[in-house]
């Protein structure tokens, strides 16, 4: 199994969290998707389990290999070649684990702040670019690929108050970005139109 198969699956497991959130459900679609929402956990254990299984495989294999060889008489160069295979593994396993437990390993940074992000966010959906008629997703997806300057983790929630609250500090700001951006698309099109 593959580690991605893990943050896809996780991913996924958020999504459905937040789903259990949504207001005006009735008490029975409510304990529907607290039953569908423990059975997405359970399935998420066993992807988890059966990856540690691996991983603790792949490390007792290594182990044999190496017990074999420290009782094996091969060359200097041979051992200079095997250990450098044993550092790659080992980057190999380490990284493994990383992309699963460093939440930030895979988030892009944007060169703006929170609320900058969200102003534009904003901005497009009032402007009809963005077809989900919720919120939700577009916040999930900050949340679990954006990081800015200033902040690593950006929490969902903080997000959502965050996202209704307008200062006019960041209505300039933003105000000033899209008119630099509108100088620069000028210039491309005098470039453009000079070719």
């Amino acid at each position: 199994m593959e580690n991605k198969d893990l943050q896809v699956h996780y991913q996924i497991l958020w999504e459905k969290y937040l789903l259990l959130g949504e207001e005006a459900l009735t008490r029975e679609e409510q304990v529907a998707r607290l039953t569908a929402f423990n059975s997405e956990i359970n399935s998420f254990s066993s992807l988890v389990h059966q990856f540690m299984e691996e991983m603790t495989d792949q490390i007792v294999s290594r182990m044999g290999l190496q017990n074999a060889i420290s009782d094996a008489t091969i060359n200097d160069s041979a051992f200079a070649s095997f250990y450098s295979d044993q550092i790659n593994f080992y980057r190999t396993w380490l990284n493994n684990f990383e992309q699963i437990i460093d939440k930030s390993a895979n988030k892009c940074t944007i060169g703006l702040t929170v609320r900058q992000l969200l102003l534009l966010l904003r901005l497009a959906k009032d402007m009809e670019l963005l077809p989900e008629p919720q919120l939700k997703p577009y916040l999930r997806f900050l949340q679990l690929n954006v990081r800015t300057p200033v902040q690593e983790a950006l929490s969902y929630e903080s997000l959502r108050k965050k996202y209704s609250e307008f200062e006019l500090t960041t209505i300039r700001q933003i105000r000033q970005l899209l008119e630099r951006m509108l100088r620069r698309l000028n210039h491309y099109q005098a470039t453009h139109t000079n070719k």
